[in-house]
């Protein structure tokens, strides 16, 4: 769980991995994924989703830009 202080007053977050699966659970492959946060989050966003096989890029330093590639595990 994350916590966040805005004007001395804690407000809990979900934690961001609970969060990214989910969105690679609903997501179609070739979805795309925008998320502008503190750069503390982007960088966390990013090695998950590329275990999760999408690619992953870093636009004007403050967006992250994700593409759930269609990846299914070799027979």
């Amino acid at each position: 769980m994350i916590l966040t202080v805005c004007n001395n007053n804690l407000f809990a977050r979900c934690d961001i991995v609970d969060v990214v699966v989910e969105i690679d659970r609903i997501m179609r492959p070739d979805g795309y994924l925008l998320v502008q946060d503190s750069m503390e989050i982007i960088h966390k966003l990013g090695p998950v989703l590329r275990s999760l096989h999408w690619s992953v890029t870093l636009s004007q330093n403050q967006f992250l830009v994700g593409r759930k590639s269609f990846w299914h595990p070799r027979p």
